[in-house]
């Protein structure tokens, strides 16, 4: 199920292309901390149940979200050890295309943003997750405040902060996970849409990718 958004077009494929050469991230942005779990505790990414009642999403794909996350080389969002980091992160996992991950955090006043991407699609097959991805790419680099800024505002105006982890609708079998993870002062959200078609969860959540500067043909039906 792919689903493109003509006025996206322009905006997504002009992003600049990224080396495929990993990159350190910046150590102004407090990446120590940042863990990510071993092969063997993919649980800890989630809270237990947070995906309820929506079983497909609690029993199955979140191994999927996790195992996804750990192939990115990511960090579990409840393992921040600083009290003082912010940080959100988009999970895009398309059925045709390689997943990506975009986090951008704030740290002892710095900014940054981070952008990985796996190198072929992993497969879900009879309600078991089959691991082939490798990371591609991963790319950091420093964010200016007001580019954290536009992002805040735009999920003020999604209400990321209150909205249900799912919304209920049933899922085809083919489209894209829409994951966007939240962090600060304690508290934690994170939301789960397929392919929204419109709507601000969706601009926040493409703002990321703006930030990402990873390049997105949707003429070539990339975004869904």
């Amino acid at each position: 199920m792919k689903r493109v958004t003509p006025l996206i077009v322009l905006s997504l494929v002009v992003f600049g292309g990224c080396s495929h050469k990993p990159t350190r991230e910046p150590a102004e942005c407090c990446a120590t901390a940042f863990a990510v779990p071993p092969n063997d505790q993919l649980t800890s990414y989630f809270p237990a149940g947070i995906f309820l009642p929506d079983e497909l999403r609690d029993k199955h794909l979140v191994n999927w979200y996790a195992r996804s996350l750990n192939e990115l080389a990511e960090p579990s969002f409840q393992s921040i050890i600083a009290s003082n980091v912010e940080s959100y992160r988009f999970l895009w996992l398309r059925s045709f295309h390689p997943g990506v991950a975009v986090r951008i955090w704030k740290c002892s006043g710095a900014y940054c943003v981070t952008s990985k991407q796996l190198d072929s699609v992993d497969r879900y097959i009879d309600g078991k997750f089959v691991p082939t991805a490798k990371l591609r790419m991963n790319n950091s680099r420093p964010l200016r405040a007001d580019e954290w800024d536009r992002f805040l505002s735009l999920l003020d105006r999604a209400q990321f902060w209150s909205l249900p982890t799912v919304d209920g609708r049933p899922m085809a079998n083919d489209g894209a996970s829409w994951l966007l993870e939240g962090t600060r002062a304690s508290n934690y959200r994170v939301v789960d849409r397929q392919s929204p078609m419109d709507g601000l969860y969706r601009e926040a959540c493409l703002y990321l990718l703006t930030l990402s500067q990873l390049k997105i043909d949707a003429s070539k039906g990339e975004l869904y």
